[in-house]
């Protein structure tokens, strides 16, 4: 049986799942390496939505102005688009793995 601890909702259809059911959708898509792991273009998702769906960009934009504000679907479009020739990913990694373990700890995994 599910705790609701072990429980996450879909960003775009509010579906609960198991929070290993889920995936990391992006409203700009991943292959944009200036928004790829900016956590305000990441959201969970489930795989009938961000795969089958195409990560439902309406409903993700529309969530994303409620939750930030006007201007937040512009600004990740156009960061997207900038050029990068070097992302920092150790800094990134180096940021996210302590979170990862401390939710992990949370969850006594």
């Amino acid at each position: 049986m599910q705790t609701r601890m072990d429980s996450c909702v879909c960003y775009t259809c509010d579906k609960i799942f198991h929070w290993k059911e889920l995936q990391n959708g992006h409203f700009v898509s991943r292959a944009k390496l200036a928004t790829r792991f900016d956590p305000r273009n990441c959201r969970p998702q489930c795989s009938g939505c961000n795969l089958y769906g195409n990560g439902r960009p309406d409903i993700f934009g529309i969530k994303l102005t409620k939750e930030y504000g006007e201007g937040i679907v512009t600004e990740l479009y156009k960061l997207g688009q900038t050029v990068t020739p070097y992302f920092p990913y150790l800094e990134k990694i180096n940021y996210y793995k302590p979170l990862v373990k401390e939710l992990l700890e949370q969850k006594h995994l």
